[in-house]
């Protein structure tokens, strides 16, 4: 009897701890509870920048513009938050390279009135000069801060005796930045400054960046001869060659040519000769003068 009631009790203290085991390790897997917490939304305003690069020089418009949210924790001085219009952006100049997507900053802005502005532009060792223009060597108008140009001089050269020689036109400085325009407003009563684009009238003058001997060059130029400019092609990859000079003896093709005239008959008195036709000279004796001359040698 007391062995059957000794066997009972291990049985029964056996199933308790296999009982007190199972509970337990199916409650050890089990994460401890964590309470729910929810992040705050990290606060973010309308910041301006650039839709697309934006070079130096160039005149700020609605178009080069977009709006991004930006970290207001990120937000540094400077930055323009808000539209570009109340920001006052629209109309001023880039004083240095943006680039697209990068937020647009006052301190990279600039009124062209502000002083100093345009000796800010300026590479080192350059100087700016202003040339007269009218809308045939302005190119009517349609060169703008930024571009790029040729400076054309026409002009005599002098013969020995210090007269008037050959007529010459030439490439003096090749692929010049343009740094400002001067544009006459459409009464024509005042010269405005202005690097806006698409402002009215032809330039009166255009500000171009040169080194220092060229705009020696350029004072004299103006005064024995004639200056214009040509607009280069923003693809042209070629900046520094440039043709030879063209002379007016290299105007005609026909120039350096000789044409024989036809043989004539001239009737003196009773008697007949054959004369052959001079030559057209190029120049100097050629034209009818000429022809006669020979007709009558």
């Amino acid at each position: 009897m007391r062995s059957l009631l000794l066997l009972t009790a291990a049985i029964i203290a056996v199933v308790a701890g296999l009982a007190a085991l199972q509970w337990s390790n199916k409650n050890a897997g089990a994460p401890a509870p964590v309470a729910a917490t929810n992040s705050p939304d990290v606060a973010a305003v309308d910041v301006l920048v650039a839709r697309e690069d934006i070079a130096v020089g160039t005149v700020i418009s609605p178009e080069m513009l977009d709006k991004q949210p930006w970290p207001s924790h990120l937000v540094l001085e400077g930055f323009i938050t808000g539209d570009a219009k109340d920001a006052g952006v629209i109309g001023k100049i880039a004083r240095a390279p943006i680039q697209a997507r990068e937020p647009v900053m006052l301190s990279r802005l600039a009124n062209a009135d502000e002083p100093g502005f345009l000796a800010s532009r300026l590479s080192t060792g350059m100087r700016a000069i202003t040339l007269a223009t009218d809308p045939v060597s302005g190119v009517a108008g349609y060169v703008f801060p930024g571009d790029r140009v040729d400076i054309m001089f026409v002009h005599n050269l002098t013969d020995q005796t210090g007269g008037g020689g050959a007529g010459v036109s030439e490439v003096i400085d090749p692929d010049v930045r343009v740094l400002a325009v001067n544009v006459r407003d459409q009464s024509g009563a005042n010269a405005i400054a202005s690097v806006v684009t698409g402002a009215a009238g032809a330039p009166s003058t255009i500000t171009v960046e040169v080194t220092e001997e060229m705009a020696q060059k350029l004072r004299l130029a103006e005064k024995v001869g004639n200056l214009s400019l040509s607009l280069r092609s923003m693809h042209d990859k070629n900046k520094d060659k440039t043709l030879p000079p063209s002379y007016v003896s290299s105007l005609s093709k026909a120039q350096g040519q000789t044409v024989t005239g036809e043989p004539v008959r001239i009737i003196r008195g009773a008697g007949e000769e054959a004369h052959q036709a001079a030559p057209l000279a190029p120049s100097g004796g050629g034209g009818l003068s000429g022809i006669l001359g020979g007709l009558l040698r």
